[in-house]
C-alpha cells in the first residue's frame, strides 16, 4: 500500500487510478480513494476466506462509497 500512495501523487489526473495488492480492510480502500484511486483489485483477500461473500461484504459494506 506505501507503494500505492506514493504513485498516486504521479498518476495523471485524467486517468483511472487502479490500487492492486495488500488491500484488506474498508479502511484501506477509503484511504486510497482518498489518495485519488477509483479501481480496486482484490483477490488474495477473497481467494483465501472461509466466506468470500461475508469477506466483500466486510470490505465494501453496505452503502455506496463516492
Amino acid at each position: 500500500m506505501d507503494a500505492s500512495f506514493r504513485l498516486a501523487a504521479l498518476m495523471p489526473p485524467d486517468v483511472v487510478a487502479v490500487a492492486e495488492s495488500g488491500l484488506k480492510t474498508a479502511n484501506d480502500l477509503d484511504r486510497l480513494h482518498a489518495a485519488g484511486y477509483r479501481a480496486f483489485l482484490v483477490g488474495e483477500r477473497f481467494m483465501t476466506a472461509a466466506d468470500p461473500g461475508e469477506a466483500l461484504r466486510s470490505l465494501v459494506g453496505s452503502g455506496a462509497r463516492a
